[in-house]
C-alpha cells in the first residue's frame, strides 16, 4: 500500500491510500484482485473515509507504489507484469 503524495493525479487523490488486494485462489471466493482507493475523511476516521475500487483486472496484485513522475505502479505476481497507471 502507499499514500499518494504525487502531483500528476487530481488534488482529490493527494493523501489517499492505495491498497493492492491479492485476491482469493478459489473460484468460488472471488474477492480481491484489485487496487482500492481509500479517500481519507477530514476527521481521519473510518466513518468519514470512503473506499472504492481504483483499478481492476489483475490476477494477484502484490504492490502499489508511486513512480517519480507521479504515476502509480502496480506489480501483478499472477502475470509477472508491472502496470503503470497515469492520470489522463
Amino acid at each position: 500500500m502507499t499514500f499518494y503524495r504525487g502531483s500528476s493525479y487530481p488534488v482529490a487523490y493527494r493523501g489517499n491510500l492505495f491498497i493492492s488486494e491479492w485476491g482469493s485462489n478459489f473460484a468460488y471466493a472471488d474477492t480481491g484482485h484489485v487496487v482500492e482507493r481509500v479517500a481519507i475523511g477530514p476527521d481521519v476516521t473510518a466513518s468519514s473515509s470512503q473506499v472504492s475500487v481504483f483499478a481492476s483486472g489483475f490476477q494477484h496484485p502484490i504492490s502499489v507504489v508511486k513512480a517519480p513522475d507521479g504515476a502509480l505502479l502496480v506489480a501483478d505476481w499472477g502475470t509477472g507484469t508491472v502496470y503503470r497507471i497515469q492520470a489522463a
